[in-house]
């Protein structure tokens, strides 16, 4: 039998680079979809964020996941969002009022802090198969008693199979 100085034989080490091929194969990007509108002069009530997405696979299970990019500077510890969905059977129209929270009660953000800003990343929706094939409209508006939120400076969706 043949080793290296390691003492592995060629098939324990033929077995753990296909293994590790596997692994990095099954462990690939899993992203359907992925797009961000930024607000250079702050989030305005009356501004939406619209995502149109074009969804083919109605078997896999996905998950819908919004990151917010705010700075130090935001004032509250939640965000109230209005949710909008237009489905492409039947002319659905869905509507939600989400709170999400940006930092937890002591004070500290969550998320992760690149340079100046944070990123809070959360689930807008968890394990879920999409009804139809065809064109979906996601739209998403600050629900803030405010009108102008200038430290909340984009918003990212995405869709990601499971």
């Amino acid at each position: 039998m043949t080793t290296n100085t390691l003492g592995f034989d060629i098939r324990n080490r033929l077995f753990f680079i296909v293994l590790s091929i596997f692994v990095m194969i099954s462990c690939g990007n899993n992203v359907i979809y992925e797009s961000q509108v930024d607000f250079e002069k702050g989030w305005h009530k009356d501004t939406s964020a619209i995502f149109n997405v074009f969804i083919d696979d109605t078997v896999k299970i996905t998950d819908f996941l919004l990151t917010f990019k705010h700075t130090d500077n935001y004032p509250y510890r939640n965000l109230w969002l209005f949710v909008s969905v237009d489905e492409p059977e039947n002319n659905t129209h869905l509507k939600d009022t989400l709170e999400l929270y940006m930092a937890h009660t002591r004070g500290e953000w969550f998320g992760k802090k690149k340079g100046k800003n944070y990123y809070v990343t959360t689930y807008y929706k968890h394990a879920v198969k999409t009804a139809y094939r065809g064109n979906y409209k996601f739209e998403f508006r600050h629900g803030m008693r405010i009108d102008i939120i200038d430290d909340i400076k984009g918003i990212e969706f995405k869709i990601v199979s499971r």
